[in-house]
């Protein structure tokens, strides 16, 4: 990569712990839109069935301390770390951050998700836009249990 920053992207998943989910995603995107510019991050968060998906770019160093911040937040648990892996460019750079709430009976199965994740990053470059409209795909397939 010729630039001084390397790019990462980062996915994960989690269980929300809130008491009103309406809320919270409100206050998450609140503080995304204004913190995601002044760190150069953008991404994208998916809501379903009390389930967090969540794909984030920015250069490495950002998206570390935002993975440590991440982890303390008490509105979820069980971070399962699905993808963190060096980019070219960003595929998100016009959102700060954007939700989709996909919230539905069906539960998500994080093996398969693992499993295609892994697949896709030996087989694929990593892109955020890409992996995105992946993983929106999935949350309504067969990869649901």
């Amino acid at each position: 990569m010729s630039c001084s920053k390397k790019l990462y992207i980062y996915i994960y998943t989690s269980i929300y712990t809130g008491q009103n989910i309406s809320t919270d995603l409100e206050d998450i995107i609140h503080q995304a839109k204004k913190n995601n510019p002044i760190h150069n991050v953008s991404g994208v968060l998916f809501f379903h069935n009390n389930r967090f998906l969540q794909i984030i770019e920015g250069d490495k160093k950002n998206l570390d301390q935002l993975k440590l911040n991440i982890t303390k937040d008490s509105r979820h648990k069980e971070i399962q770390q699905l993808f963190y892996e060096p980019i070219l460019s960003k595929s998100f750079s016009n959102w700060n951050m954007d939700t989709f709430n996909l919230s539905d009976k069906e539960n998500v199965n994080i093996k398969e998700l693992n499993l295609v994740s892994e697949v896709y990053k030996t087989n694929f470059l990593p892109r955020g836009d890409q992996l995105a409209d992946f993983y929106k795909e999935t949350l309504g397939s067969n990869f649901l249990t």
